[in-house]
C-alpha cells in the first residue's frame, strides 16, 4: 500500500466479500502495521458470518496478541448475510449472493458524498442477479475466471467440478468515471504466452 501511496493507518474499514484464502492473507501484515503505530485508530471488518470470526481470531493467533500487549487492537468485527446491506457516515454496500463454495457476496458500493457507484462480483460463477446489482453503476469490476471450475458450477449440491486447468483469473472494470483512460487492450498476439 506505501508503495501506491496509501497509508495503511487510513484504513478504517475492511470488506472481505468471503473468507478464502488469497482474500485475507494479508490481514496479519495489515494488523501487525497499524499496531506499531501509536496513531493507529479502530478498524472495522465486515464480512461473512460463518468465517470473518474465525478468520480474525486466526490472524490474531498468529501474531500472538494474547502475549504482546502492544499488538492488541480494537477491532470490530460486523458479520454480514448476502442480501443484506452495511453501511457508514461515507460508504453503503448493498450486496448479493456470490455462486461460491463458501459463503459469499457481490456487492455495490455508493459514496454518499460524491455519489459514485462501484459494483464488484467478487469470485462468484456466473450469476444473472449481477446484472441488476451493478445496473446504473459507474464502474463494475468484475473478476472472470474462464476455466472447467467455473463452467462445472452444479447447483445440487452447490459444487464447483474439480479444477482441470492452470489458466489463471482476469479482472475486467468497465467505468464511466473521469479518471485517466486505462491503456488499450493487446490483441490476441499480444496476450499470448508463449
Amino acid at each position: 500500500m506505501n508503495a501506491l501511496g496509501y497509508d495503511p493507518l487510513q484504513v478504517r474499514t475492511l470488506f472481505f466479500t468471503h473468507c478464502h484464502h488469497d482474500h485475507y492473507l494479508g490481514l496479519s501484515a495489515l494488523l501487525f502495521y497499524r499496531a506499531m503505530k501509536p496513531n493507529a485508530g479502530p478498524l472495522t471488518i465486515v464480512g461473512p458470518p460463518d468465517d470473518l470470526p474465525v478468520v480474525v481470531r486466526l490472524a490474531q493467533e498468529f501474531l500472538q496478541t494474547d502475549r504482546f500487549e502492544p499488538l492488541q487492537q480494537h477491532l470490530e468485527l460486523i458479520p454480514l448475510e448476502p442480501g443484506e446491506t452495511w453501511q457508514d457516515e461515507r460508504y453503503q454496500i448493498q450486496t448479493i449472493r456470490a455462486l461460491h463454495p463458501v459463503t459469499a457476496v457481490c456487492g455495490r458500493l455508493t459514496d454518499k458524498h460524491s455519489g459514485a457507484v462501484i459494483a464488484f462480483s467478487g469470485d462468484t460463477a456466473p450469476n444473472a442477479e449481477l446484472a441488476g446489482l451493478a445496473r446504473g453503476a459507474d464502474m463494475l469490476i468484475h473478476d472472470l475466471r474462464v476455466t472447467m471450475q467455473t463452467l462445472g458450477w452444479r447447483k445440487n449440491p452447490q459444487r464447483y467440478l474439480p479444477l482441470q486447468d492452470d489458466i489463471s483469473s482476469v479482472a475486467y472494470w468497465y467505468q464511466t468515471l473521469p479518471t485517466t483512460p486505462f491503456p488499450e487492450l493487446p490483441n490476441a498476439d499480444g496476450l499470448e504466452i508463449i
